[in-house]
């Protein structure tokens, strides 16, 4: 799977039948099943319900590791407290060896604001740890429900990212040997810490909010 890109070409996973200025701990409150009455939707291209879950086995997507941070770029019109960001997130690419990555750690995200129409790797916003279904065998919406001062209007990713070296992921972007595909995403990718990248591509994700001041 290969989307538009400034400059380099970033990694995408299949898993065949056969083979900080802010740090937050995820809530109790992570996934929520629908936005309330005054949140907004942000970004939303899950497609289905936040409580549905995945086999790894047939499942494809955009590969996330200590090297490859890969999110949704999204816009506020408006200054807004950010409420909730998820994904369809796993942290085993082998569904093989779903054995050995019992002792993975939750992903994170990242919050960069752009520059230059991409995800600018010198500043980080906020870096948020998200829940985790400690299962490598299926894919679930994991997510966190943020406790940081609210963005100004402006454009930022949601980058996601393992917390150790070791641990190698994927961000959801088909499933049931393409029976589901998530809707297209405008995405950021920092690809080491000197070289970003940009895409449209399907992915699985959601960021509410809550607007706060006048539109722009």
């Amino acid at each position: 799977m290969v989307a538009a890109h400034f400059g380099r070409t970033f990694v995408t996973t299949v898993v065949a039948l056969v083979a900080t200025v802010a740090t937050q701990s995820p809530s109790a409150a992570a996934g929520s099943p629908v936005a309330t009455a005054k949140e907004r939707v942000i970004v939303d291209t899950l497609g289905v319900d936040p409580s549905t879950t995945f086999s790894l086995l047939g499942s494809g997507g955009q590969t996330v590791t200590i090297n490859q941070f890969v999110g949704p770029r999204f816009t506020l019109d408006r200054r807004t407290r950010i409420t909730e960001i998820g994904a369809f997130l796993n942290d085993c690419l082998q569904a093989m060896q779903a054995e050995s990555c019992r002792a993975t750690r939750p992903f994170t995200v990242q919050i960069h604001p752009e520059k230059n129409g991409a995800p600018d790797p010198n500043i980080v916003l906020a870096t948020l740890v998200l829940s985790h279904n400690n299962d490598p065998s299926v894919v679930t919406y994991e997510s966190v429900r943020p406790h940081i001062p609210p963005l100004p209007a402006g454009t930022y990713y949601a980058l996601f990212a393992p917390q150790r070296t070791e641990d190698v992921g994927q961000l959801l972007g088909s499933a049931n040997n393409g029976a589901y595909t998530a809707g297209l995403a405008e995405l950021g990718y920092i690809i080491t810490p000197a070289q970003v990248s940009v895409g449209v591509v399907p992915a699985a994700v959601r960021i509410l909010g809550v607007p706060l001041g006048k539109h722009c």
